[in-house]
């Protein structure tokens, strides 16, 4: 999932683990 206002680092970190590792990105995706 890539998304504008996210880095790629950003993006599979939350591919990995979104809601353990950034719980904040994910609401901001949504």
């Amino acid at each position: 999932v890539r998304m504008a206002s996210g880095s790629a680092s950003e993006t599979a970190q939350l591919s990995s683990s979104p809601s353990s590792l950034h719980p904040l990105p994910e609401k901001r995706i949504v």
